[in-house]
């Protein structure tokens, strides 16, 4: 992970930093063979969600427990394979 060059992270800044920090390392940790893409993808989203949450305060629309549920897009904008 890149480290910020030019002075000290703000507390937004930090949160989102150790946000991704945190997903990167739980998609590491959960990587090995079989285990799909979609799968971590969705393990990334569930991990910056959460830390959404914890700031902004429960977004989740959803009565099946799924926290991505309706708000995957909030987190969900861009794809780490490029497409």
């Amino acid at each position: 992970m890149r480290s910020p060059i030019a002075g000290k992270l703000g507390p937004d800044q930090q949160m989102m930093y150790t946000a991704v920090l945190d997903a990167v390392t739980a998609v590491e940790q959960a990587m090995r063979p079989g285990v799909s893409w979609p799968d971590m993808h969705r393990l990334a989203s569930r991990v910056l969600l959460a830390a959404l949450v914890k700031v902004c305060g429960n977004t989740a629309r959803s009565v099946s427990g799924d926290p991505l549920a309706g708000c995957e897009p909030l987190v969900a904008q861009h794809s780490a394979s490029g497409g």
